[in-house]
Formats: C-alpha cells, structure tokens, sequence
C-alpha cells in the first residue's frame, strides 16, 4: 500500500507541473479540482463502499459548474488539449491517493502517513536526476533555495497534512468536494501575479471572477460525516 501511495503522490505532482505548463496556472488547476471530486467519488464507492448523499451531488455539480465558468471565454482554452487530459491524471491520481490513504489514517498518525508517503514518492522522483540539466539549480540557487523551501513546506507538507487531519474525519467525497475553493484562489493569483487574461465570460458586472465555485465549495461542508 505504501508503494502505491508513494508512487500516487508522485504521480500526481508530475502531472500537475505538466499540465500548468502546457495549460496555463488557471485551466490547468481548474480541471484538476473540478474533476478531482468526481474522481474521488468514484473510487471512494468502488474501494470504500462510500455511498455520497444527495448533497455531495448537488454541491459537486454546482461547484463543478462554477469552477468551468472561470474558464469560459478564457485564451488559455484555446491551448493545447493535452494539457488537460494531463490535468485530468492529475485528478485521478490524488483521488486514488485520498481514498488509499484514507485506510492508513485509521490505523497511524497523520504525520507519519504524510512522512512515508511523501518519502516514497520523492524516491519514485530521483531517477529523473539523472536525466535533465540540474545546472541552473547551482547558477541560481540564491532564488532556488528559499524557492524550493516555500514550496516544500507551503504548497505541499502543510497543505497535505491539514487535508489528511480533515480527511480522517470525513468521507473522501466530502474532503474532495471542499477542495473545490483552490480553482477560485489560482484564478485569483494567476491574474495578479502571472498576468494570466480572461473573457468577460468569468466575470461578474463589476469586473471580478465569478465566485460561484467557492461558494459551492462551501456548500459540502454540509454533507454527512461518518
């Protein structure tokens, strides 16, 4: 279980670089979390017999529709589709991630699951050492440095361990729906900081994204808990 696991989350990382790459920060990650509850859904009622209840649906669907309304109208649509069905392994790889992890939580610590998990998966990643240019790591590593410890500790040790403490305490489903507030956020910092443009189809009348996803997002908070 340990090696699927690993392999999963590194999976799921390589993924999402690609399909940012290709697809842009906002429709990249967007179809990753839109997708990624119905995933989740998925593989929870075929490995853990978790029935989602008529809410989950109605807050999927809803915050499914919301996340797309960022998008629509948007350049980045216009890219290469490749990027998304990237995205989409992405979904599906955290999905299976989630529902695995799920049966460890009930028997270790949070942060031991995300320790071994998290280790196996960077092993699963160093044989790519060998296979690209790493120069630049040396060249700029007064940016590398304090780069790669923000999105070490920030983007990926914190973010993992609070959705795996929330995780032991509700239904995959519900955890994957929650996450659908993130497209909101990535819209938000891609437009601000990467300068990424979109179609009036996302936004409201006074000029700013639709929020309907998030508030969607919000909406699971009222599914069942087990």
């Amino acid at each position: 279980m340990l090696l699927v696991t690993g392999f999963l989350i590194a999976s799921m990382q390589f993924c999402f670089f690609t399909a940012v790459d290709i697809a842009g920060v906002a429709l990249g990650t967007t179809f990753f979390i839109g997708t990624y509850p119905i995933f989740a859904g998925i593989f929870a009622f075929l490995i853990r017999k978790e029935r989602p209840v008529k809410r989950w649906w109605a807050s999927t669907v809803l915050a499914v529709i919301g996340g797309a309304l960022m998008t629509l109208g948007s350049v980045a649509v216009d890219g290469d589709p490749v990027g998304i069905l990237w995205a989409l392994a992405t979904a599906a790889s955290f999905a299976l991630y989630a529902t695995l992890i799920k049966g460890l939580l009930a028997d270790h610590s949070t942060i031991s699951v995300m320790a071994a998990t998290s280790s196996v998966g960077a092993v699963f990643f160093s044989p790519l050492l060998f296979f690209y240019d790493l120069g630049w790591v040396v060249r700029d590593i007064e940016v590398v440095l304090p780069l790669s410890v923000y999105l070490g500790v920030f983007t990926s040790i914190c973010p993992l361990f609070l959705f795996a403490k929330g995780l032991k305490l509700v239904q995959v489903s519900t955890a994957a729906t929650l996450n659908l507030l993130e497209p909101f956020t990535a819209t938000l910092l891609s437009v601000i900081i990467l300068r990424e443009r979109f179609g009036t189809a996302i936004l409201d009348r006074d000029g700013a994204p639709d929020q309907r996803g998030a508030v969607a997002g919000f909406a699971g908070r009222s599914v069942q808990k087990i």
